[in-house]
């Protein structure tokens, strides 16, 4: 009989260590929304493949759009994530504070702007003047800057 109840007991001790297969262990196991600013589209979707590689059950869905539209989001409570590439103004804080959302923000990188030229341009140098024209839409060159409201226009429209 003492034998019958210790093996009944060593069964049912390790019949409840086991883990079953499907539990759900947190941060493995859910998808969640990221908005993030078009122009960080091919940093975030590798990020978000070295990511599911490392954790597979886990899903993450970029939405890329314009920076106003990721703050929208981040306001409306559609994301809990949004990345843009400066920090929010007073006016923002405050919207998000009014809704009563806590916000933490990180920097990720400093970043650049490069001017890329094709090689048939035969202009070899652009002025400050120039830039502010394309920048306007004023100039009678073809020339495109970046989506209209993309974070890299908005951060070269607001130095001039």
């Amino acid at each position: 009989m003492k034998q019958i109840a210790l093996l009944l007991f060593i069964g049912l001790t390790l019949f409840g260590c086991s883990r079953p297969e499907d539990s759900n262990d947190g941060i493995n196991r859910y998808v969640t929304t990221i908005y993030a600013d078009e122009s960080f589209r091919p940093f975030m979707e590798t990020s978000g493949m070295t990511y599911g590689g490392r954790y597979p059950e886990k899903t993450i869905a970029f939405q890329f759009v314009s920076e106003q539209k990721v703050l929208r989001a981040l306001i409306d409570d559609k994301t809990k994530t949004a990345i843009v590439s400066r920090d929010f103004t007073k006016e923002e804080k405050a919207q998000l504070k009014k809704g009563k959302i806590l916000v933490n923000t990180t920097l990720l990188a400093k970043d650049a702007v490069v001017l890329i030229i094709n090689n048939e341009n035969q202009d070899s140098t652009l002025t400050l003047d120039a830039l502010k024209s394309i920048l306007r839409g004023t100039t009678k060159r073809n020339l495109v800057i970046d989506q209209s409201q993309s974070a890299n226009f908005l951060y070269l429209s607001n130095l001039i």
